[in-house]
């Protein structure tokens, strides 16, 4: 019985640190989307260059998405953005872990469909 017991408390255990090692990993997953966002920015908004117009339109960020998706050893998070005129523009960041913290190795701005397929085709699963 008191094997039982220790086996169980043992599965609980290693359970309940899983469940925190992934909360920490969502938390530093999304404080690198925080970061990286920062670092792109000049005088408060991320500057997007549109190659069909030429131009170069600067885009404001306004809220994370909670959800974190996985892809593999690799992970998609994503933001709203706003441009000028307050039209919501969706960013997925697509992130790699690197040691300790996590980097964005490709980003799509108003463009679901890379995501939306890989989701489709089971690639990619959000996180519990």
């Amino acid at each position: 019985m008191r094997m039982i017991i220790a086996v169980f408390a043992l599965l609980i255990a290693a359970s309940s640190g899983a469940s925190a090692q992934g909360t920490v990993d969502k938390a530093r997953l999304q404080a690198a989307m925080q970061q990286h966002i920062q670092r792109q920015m000049v005088n408060g908004a991320i500057l997007h260059f549109d190659p069909e117009s030429g131009e170069v339109k600067p885009l404001y960020p306004t809220q994370a998405h909670p959800m974190v998706i996985a892809m593999g050893d690799h992970f998609v998070l994503c933001t709203d953005l706003r441009d000028q005129a307050g039209k919501a523009l969706p960013l997925d960041l697509y992130m790699a872990s690197s040691g300790r913290s996590y980097v964005v190795f490709h980003s799509e701005i108003d463009n679901r469909a890379p995501l939306q397929k890989l989701l489709k085709k089971g690639v990619a699963r959000p996180l519990r």
